[in-house]
């Protein structure tokens, strides 16, 4: 029988917003770690549930490190399953996506489909509820806790970034497959989303912050470095991050040179850190 243990990572959140999420899927779980790096302990804010297992190191220590140690309880507490979520994810028909996972191959990775997601996956032109795909990204994740242990999964030289392509390289190494689910109904937000003209067009994209860019930045070179077989990883720094992103910021993103400094210096860390 499945037992699904599920984590998410908070950070200074909007509180309201943060229950009303965990609202949406934790009737369907049978714990929820809600892992607070937040600079004011969020515990007392928290819904009431007894399904809650609050966990700090009372510093913001990324979402790698947690995600680790809540596949460590998993395993040493015997759940079969483990879900990741972010903040801000939230879902309508949760269980719909968790029912239709459990009924499927355990020896596979799923996550939920969404359109701006699918654009990176394997086009399928037809109604099929499994699309093949390594571009999953953490929030919504949910895979078997042996698959997750047999990846190694959660690499703890990653912060933020990079943790979901992590996993995606070495199930593509493994040959676990990975699926987009298109069942129930998933909600994310993907950075600050924010729209710039530029002679007479409109552009939109998600705008980051100087720190989050150092940081995606360093785990794509220290990814390319550890996955050198790995096109898509390449592929991505070369398209995403070296030519599309930088050219957004100077259009049209405030702070333009502390954003571009921190891009650099990502860049730098990410090739000269040590990876062992």
């Amino acid at each position: 029988m499945a037992k699904i243990l599920a984590i998410v990572v908070a950070y200074n959140p909007d509180i309201e917003q943060l229950n009303r999420n965990i609202l949406s899927y934790i009737s369907e779980l049978d714990s929820l770690i809600v892992w607070d790096n937040s600079d004011i302990s969020i515990k007392n804010s928290l819904i009431k549930d007894d399904k809650i297992i609050y966990m700090t190191q009372a510093s913001n220590i990324g979402l790698a490190k947690p995600y680790r140690n809540a596949l460590d309880y998993a395993y040493a507490k015997s759940y079969t399953h483990l879900l990741t979520m972010d903040q801000d994810s939230y879902w309508e028909d949760f269980a719909l996506y968790k029912d239709y996972v459990l009924s499927q191959e355990p020896q596979a990775i799923y996550g939920p489909y969404r359109p701006l997601q699918s654009k990176r996956a394997v086009q399928i032109e037809s109604d099929a509820t499994l699309i093949l795909s390594y571009n999953l990204i953490n929030s919504g994740m949910l895979a078997s806790v042996r698959v997750l242990k047999d990846l190694d999964a959660y690499w703890d030289k990653l912060f933020i970034d990079g943790i979901d392509e992590d996993l995606m390289c070495k199930a593509i190494i493994k040959t676990v497959p990975s699926y987009f689910v298109k069942k129930g109904t998933f909600f994310h937000s993907l950075g600050y989303p924010v729209q710039k003209k530029f002679m007479g067009k409109t552009y939109s994209f998600s705008d980051y912050s100087a720190m989050r860019l150092r940081d995606r930045y360093r785990s794509l070179f220290l990814l390319r470095r550890k996955y050198p077989q790995i096109k898509q990883i390449h592929k991505r720094l070369a398209y995403d991050w070296l030519r599309v992103y930088p050219i957004r910021i100077i259009l049209g993103s405030e702070h333009m040179f502390s954003k571009l400094w921190a891009m650099l210096y990502g860049s730098i860390q990410g090739i000269f850190s040590k990876i062992d």
